[in-house]
């Protein structure tokens, strides 16, 4: 079932994945989820389990890349440390939640669901370009509003299958007005705690079932999550090293406008089938 092109175009995802956790906090998710689903329907894989699968083997590559990120982003003290109790136990309460609930959603719904999720995002990083500049001055670190907003971005992190950094990042810089640099450390430690509990979910909500392909551990798929973590783990060390020499303003617009590419082709191609579905 795996070819050489599956291999070669899981690879570069990797890549892409690495890349994105690192400069962005754990942002890659959204970016190769409908890349990973694409392969995934190339391969063959079952149409009635194929999103799950996508979205579990997402989340299990993004929290072994998240682990690596977050060392990588201490080391250069991108991290506020205080934080990280109330975002962590919010977002792991929210990320079981949403990793059951994806896993028993049609998958036709969850893409068209991903697709408006990619456009809000975009809209928000996009148009409050300029927030961030001055996020710094006065962030708020209350844990009752970071316990709260933890628990959101890890349900809708966990339902999607994108790890959470493409919500925590806007929420963090647009509510909690947090510095960029400082966002993708946090958001990537934040995923790394989400993401090992959607891990289990996706893997014991997917155990037995009959329509898995070869090499699944429930809807992780072991093969897959091997090929992209090859790649992934070594770009996720020079993007987080590098997130402090790029002006956050560009790192917004460039997250915005590739989530507005990504999402206008996920909703237009799969609205049409949820609608007479």
């Amino acid at each position: 079932m795996f070819s050489f092109l599956s291999f070669i175009l899981l690879f570069f995802i990797g890549i892409l994945t690495g890349l994105f956790s690192g400069l962005f906090g754990g942002g890659g998710g959204i970016i190769t989820n409908p890349l990973i689903w694409s392969v995934f329907s190339y391969m063959d894989f079952p149409s009635q389990v194929v999103v799950q699968i996508t979205f579990g083997t997402t989340v299990a590559s993004m929290m072994i890349t998240a682990i690596l990120g977050s060392c990588v982003h201490h080391r250069h003290k991108n991290i506020w440390w205080e934080v990280i109790p109330p975002l962590v136990t919010g977002g792991m309460l929210g990320s079981l939640m949403g990793a059951t609930a994806a896993s028993y959603s049609p998958g036709v719904f969850l893409k068209v669901s991903f697709g408006f999720l990619q456009l809000i995002v975009a809209y928000l990083m996009i148009a409050n370009k300029k927030l961030s500049s001055s996020s710094s001055k006065h962030p708020i670190k209350r844990w009752e509003y970071i316990l709260l907003l933890g628990l959101g971005i890890g349900f809708i992190g966990s339902f999607m299958g994108i790890g959470g950094g493409a919500i925590a990042v806007p929420i963090m810089v647009l509510l909690l007005r947090y510095p960029m640099d400082k966002t993708a450390g946090i958001s990537c430690t934040m995923i790394a705690f989400n993401s090992t509990v959607a891990t289990m979910a996706y893997i014991y909500n997917g155990w037995g079932n009959d329509y898995l392909p070869p090499y699944s551990l429930g809807y992780v798929n072991g093969v897959a999550l091997m090929i992209l973590i090859s790649s992934s783990l070594i770009f996720v060390t020079f993007g987080a090293s590098r997130v402090r020499r790029i002006k956050s303003e560009i790192l917004q617009r460039i997250f915005g406008f590739i989530l507005i590419i990504s999402g206008i082709k996920i909703v237009f191609s799969n609205l049409i089938n949820l609608i007479y579905s």
